[in-house]
């Protein structure tokens, strides 16, 4: 429908509901961006992009600052930014969209990338995993 009558959305956007959802989604995007800035603000150099598949003598398991909280505070900021925006721009379908793919997405690199982190670091790593969530629905 919008496609051929694009004002739809503008319209159905004056109405109060909206306004709060949107203002939900900026919440969400800032709650997300902030999160994934602070993982790398308190990871410094253990911070990369790129999952490490061999241990650097410099390389420690961090878990102070978020990482107190939060196990994968990255994923989880970018989870939320990305779905955020969606809620913001009051798009469900993208929103729908964006949640199943990312949700996929690090479900499989967080069993990835943990496999290398219990190798470098064995039991502190498995302690660390069991008493602290993703939060990232239905990622353990």
């Amino acid at each position: 429908m919008l496609v051929f009558y694009p004002e739809a959305k503008i319209s159905i956007l004056h109405h109060p509901i909206w306004r709060i959802v949107s203002l939900v989604g900026l919440i969400t995007t800032l709650l997300g961006q902030t999160a994934r800035s602070m993982a790398m603000i308190h990871a410094s150099d253990n911070f990369s992009h790129v999952v490490q598949t061999h241990r650097s003598k410099s390389h420690r398991l961090v878990t102070e600052g978020i990482y107190y909280f939060l196990r994968h505070p990255s994923y989880f900021g970018f989870y939320y930014w990305a779905l955020g925006t969606q809620i913001l721009l009051c798009n469900p379908i993208s929103g729908l969209v964006f949640s199943g793919l990312l949700w996929k997405f690090f479900n499989e690199r967080i069993e990835y990338e943990e496999e290398y982190l219990v190798d470098f670091f064995g039991t502190s790593y498995l302690k660390y995993r069991q008493i602290t969530p993703t939060l990232i629905p239905f990622i353990k």
